[in-house]
C-alpha cells in the first residue's frame, strides 16, 4: 500500500490493514493504469495500487517468502501479471528486480 507522506496517520490510506469491510484495508491492484507509485509524494496512485517510500523500487514479499525489489518504472503488463496469482506465467525474476547494488 502506498502512503503518500500527507497522509500518514489518517485514515483510509493509513487505517486498520485488515478489517473485512473496507476494500483499502484489504485490497490491492496493479497494472494497466494502476503503475507503481514513485516515490513518498506520488499522488497519482489510487489508495489500493501499491507503492514505496524507497528510491526507484517498491518491495514486494513474494509467496516463497523472498523479497524482491520491483522497479517502479516497471511496464504495466509485467506489473499485473506480478499481482495476479492464477495466470499462466511463471516468475523470472531478472525482468523486473534490479540487484540491490543498481538502486538509486
Amino acid at each position: 500500500m502506498h502512503i503518500p507522506q500527507d497522509r500518514l496517520a489518517q485514515v483510509p490510506e493509513n487505517g486498520p490493514m485488515y478489517n473485512g469491510k473496507d476494500l483499502p484495508a484489504f485490497a490491492r491492484i496493479g497494472g494497466e493504469g494502476i503503475p507503481l507509485a514513485r516515490g513518498a509524494d506520488d499522488k497519482s496512485v489510487p489508495i489500493v495500487g501499491f507503492g514505496s517510500w524507497h528510491s526507484g523500487v517498491c518491495p514486494f514479499v513474494l509467496a516463497d517468502g523472498s523479497v524482491q525489489n520491483v522497479d517502479v518504472f516497471v511496464e504495466s503488463k509485467v506489473l499485473q501479471s506480478l499481482c495476479r496469482r492464477n495466470d499462466e506465467f511463471t516468475l523470472d525474476t531478472s525482468g523486473y528486480a534490479r540487484p540491490r547494488d543498481q538502486v538509486r
